[in-house]
């Protein structure tokens, strides 16, 4: 977010869930958009939960990816042409990384995966 990335979350699990959890965290003013399991009448890995989630978000497919640790995430983003970095130190096991655009290992080498992956963050 510091570089001018809008976020937003696109999961399964249910949506009164999470923002209760993001609350919890105190992160919950950090998200443009929430995209949960309920929230839409599809769920990953249906790329139109995905597609929901960017455009509740205020996004475009052209400069968005995905960040994921599930094979949900993996297929969600090649279903709607973008890159996902899969999340290794995530839920799902490295196996579930095929097809990811890239393996990030600690969750510090996101922001460099982003910055090689993905077009610029447009500025305001």
């Amino acid at each position: 977010a510091a570089s001018g990335w809008r976020l937003a979350i696109c999961t399964n699990k249910p949506e009164g869930a999470t923002r209760a959890l993001l609350a919890a965290l105190g992160l919950a003013d950090r998200f443009a958009a929430i995209g949960a399991g309920d929230t839409f009448p599809v769920r990953k890995p249906d790329p139109a939960h995905l597609r929901a989630t960017l455009a509740a978000a205020g996004g475009d497919a052209a400069r968005a990816g995905m960040i994921g640790d599930h094979r949900n995430d993996v297929v969600a983003a090649a279903g709607l042409g973008i890159p996902c970095i899969f999340a290794a130190w995530g839920y799902g096991p490295a196996s579930m990384a095929e097809g990811a655009a890239a393996v990030a290992r600690t969750p510090e080498e996101v922001p460099a995966l982003c910055k090689r992956l993905l077009a610029a963050p447009a500025t305001p």
